[in-house]
């Protein structure tokens, strides 16, 4: 498959090439009407590590994209067991997850914390992200403070019946 690059007309957009998303603050946001531009990724699979400009930056297939409260955008980086951050210097930052495949442990902080094929997230009204993981059967939220909590689920697989409270964590 050819690469693609900023500018390329939009209808020849295909969903395995890096992130792109136009908006007002993105340095997308000049581009003639029907243009893509590369906002995060260089189109390669792989981890390359943090701290690299977001255009440089490799990723192992994302699973989800958003915006944050604070304007950051935040990624799911499914194979690479990290969500990271675009921060407000362009660099791609992990934010949790260390790298190795296992479910979250909810004594580490979130950066030292393994995760297990997290697929997505959103942000709650207090502007903490929440996250599942395709393997490990809870919700979880990332604190302010960096860390971990399990919001519901116990980590077992199963079925535990209709009569639980949300709330309660199973």
């Amino acid at each position: 498959m050819r690469p693609f690059t900023s500018g390329t007309p939009s209808v020849v957009l295909a969903l395995l090439l890096p992130l792109t998303a136009c908006g007002d603050g993105d340095p997308c946001r000049d581009l003639a009407p029907g243009s893509v531009c590369t906002l995060a990724g260089t189109g390669e699979y792989g981890f390359n590590r943090d701290g690299k400009p977001a255009r440089d930056s490799d990723f192992y297939l994302l699973s989800a994209v958003r915006r944050g409260p604070d304007g950051r955008i935040h990624l799911m980086d499914f194979n690479n067991q990290r969500l990271r951050v675009i921060d407000d210097a362009g660099l791609v930052q992990s934010i949790a997850g260390n790298g190795f495949h296992a479910q979250a442990d909810v004594t580490l902080p979130a950066i030292d914390s393994p995760l297990e094929n997290p697929i997505d997230f959103a942000f709650d009204p207090a502007g903490d992200l929440v996250f599942v993981s395709y393997h490990d059967p809870r919700v979880i939220r990332i604190t302010a403070e960096g860390n971990l909590e399990t919001l519901a689920g116990d980590g077992e697989l199963g079925v535990r019946g209709d009569e639980g409270d949300f709330g309660d964590p199973l």
